[in-house]
């Protein structure tokens, strides 16, 4: 069978599960789909789009082909979505646990509903058809004119594409031309590694939004050429996941790891070389790990249905079991179900709660557990980052300038006058060995260096100890032992890391850990060992 009809099959089903799971939500009296607290967000309507593309397509396993309940549904989910606009289209930027974030042109929910018009539009009775178009068209008036500014970000990029695409429904030549000047900027904007900075430094997650982006610009017909931009960005998403799909987090400076894999990027790869075989293996990890698709992917359906299986690359996606692989301030070192990643990316601190501070240089990955050591940046916490020094009263945990050393396995990080480094010593089958140090010329006071402990949130997993042996100490989580020879060191659990995306800044549990800080001053290295247990 060929891979294109095999793709083609997996994303089918698992949009059904994704609508399977996702439309017990709905809420017939409002037209809302409401989560178990009856909490709203309005993006929770995107789905309708997912919807529309199941009834109109008849497939095996498809239980809402032509299913009136799924059409009334349909109806009722777009005309919640024109209740919550005010007059200028906008709608209140609420999430599902009430807290608000103002007025706003919600980008997907937006889009999403524009997309399941453009399926639904010869279907719909008049009135409903002209009460969504009032609404689409106030929303795209507003949208197109904050697109003047030029502003490129994740938002603004992904209206320009979703514009374009309104242009086209509505005739439009101003929204397209707007759009084609956008994405002629998003092009000129990006850095050489194959990603837009947000706060002076790659984010991988909101990087996947500028990458759909452009791949919905490009298969509705935009007339800029975006192929170039996607390739870059094809080649920093290879290096930015780990072997079982899930997203890497060292070096992202606003998210942080979650172990779930990422999908909305991948229309943005289908016509590229491997581009194909890459989306294969990631819906294959989508169905390890019993997740489903959400509506973004409906466009990757559409797309992949749209192209001639001759058009698509035949190179196959292949994750090496040993790789020594750097790529911009990315390096990836693989090898006997290991895996450690150093980032060597800087950013000075910034006051804005969206970037975090670019503070942890490393993590370590294992194929039996996952994420062991990381877990991604924080903020308001110099102890959770890789390196802690004190000066007097003043305190440098991120570093302002650093570069990498492929040869040697290595990064070297400065914090104003002092420089710290990091080494990945060997891998073996049985451990990780990793070097930490620093050098200077005036001894600061305290030199430490931070270790986050990624912790299940099953309790039984959650157990660790500390023990003296071997001439040293070793804490045990997980089934995994770390061992260090310096006397001075602290354990703190749990550390809830600083979420932008609270109002209050809290975190699920699932983004807590343990923190284990080694003093590194009198010694000034640490050989770190990260084993598993026999």
């Amino acid at each position: 069978m060929a891979l294109k009809t095999v793709v083609a099959d997996k994303i089918r089903k698992l949009l059904v599960q994704g609508c399977d799971r996702w439309i017990v939500k709905f809420d017939p009296k409002t037209g809302k789909f409401l989560e178990s607290n009856g909490g709203w967000a309005v993006t929770n309507q995107d789905n309708i789009f997912l919807l529309s593309y199941l009834y109109l397509h008849d497939f095996e396993g498809n239980p809402y082909y032509n299913d009136p309940k799924a059409f009334e549904i349909i109806k009722a989910g777009g005309n919640a979505l024109r209740a919550a606009q005010r007059e200028d289209g906008q709608v209140l930027f609420v999430k599902t646990d009430g807290s608000e974030w103002g007025y706003i042109y919600m980008p997907w929910s937006m889009f999403h509903w524009l997309q399941a018009y453009d399926l639904m539009k010869d279907h719909l009775d008049q009135e409903t058809r002209k009460h969504w178009e009032e609404g689409l068209k106030l929303a795209y008036d507003g949208i197109s004119k904050e697109l003047q500014s030029m502003h490129i970000h994740n938002i603004p990029v992904w209206n320009a594409a979703a514009t374009y695409r309104a242009g086209c429904l509505f005739n439009r030549e101003d929204y397209k031309e707007i759009a084609n000047r956008m994405m002629e900027k998003t092009i000129e904007c990006q850095h050489p590694d194959g990603f837009w900075p947000e706060h002076q430094g790659p984010t991988l997650s909101y990087n996947s939004v500028y990458i759909y982006a452009l791949g919905v610009y490009k298969f509705y017909g935009g007339t800029v050429d975006v192929t170039q931009a996607l390739e870059r960005s094809f080649k920093f998403q290879q290096v930015s996941v780990y072997p079982d799909g899930t997203l890497a987090e060292t070096a992202d400076g606003r998210v942080k790891y979650d172990g779930n894999i990422r999908t909305g990027d991948l229309i943005g790869y289908l016509e590229l070389e491997g581009g194909l075989s890459y989306i294969d293996f990631m819906l294959d990890q989508v169905i390890r790990k019993n997740q489903s698709l959400s509506t973004q992917c409906v466009n990757l359906l559409r797309y992949l249905e749209r192209l001639p299986e001759s058009s698509l690359s035949e190179k196959e996606y292949v994750i090496k079991e040993e790789l020594n692989l750097s790529h911009g301030n990315v390096q990836i070192f693989r090898k006997d179900g290991w895996q450690v990643n150093l980032s060597s990316y800087t950013a000075p601190i910034t006051d804005s709660r969206w970037g975090m501070d670019r503070q942890l240089l490393v993590s370590v990955w294992h194929q039996d557990k996952g994420l062991l050591i990381g877990g991604g940046n924080n903020k308001y916490n110099p102890r959770w980052g890789t390196f802690f020094i004190q000066k007097k009263d003043r305190v440098l945990y991120v570093p302002d300038k650093g570069s990498k050393d492929p040869e040697n396995k290595s990064i070297v990080m400065s914090y104003e006058d002092v420089c710290c480094f990091v080494k990945v010593k060997s891998i073996t089958e049985e451990e990780v060995v990793l070097s930490f140090g620093y050098k200077a010329d005036r001894a600061p006071d305290q030199v430490q260096i931070g270790l986050p402990l990624k912790f299940s949130v099953i309790p039984k997993e959650n157990d660790f100890s500390v023990a003296n042996k071997d001439g040293g100490y070793t804490v045990s989580f997980k089934g995994y032992d770390i061992a260090f020879a310096n006397t001075g060191f602290s354990l703190q659990w749990p550390v809830e890391p600083f979420n932008p995306y609270e109002k209050e800044g809290r975190s699920p549990e699932g983004y807590w850990a343990a923190v284990l800080n080694i003093d590194i001053t009198r010694e000034k290295d640490c050989t770190v060992k990260i084993k598993k247990k026999k």
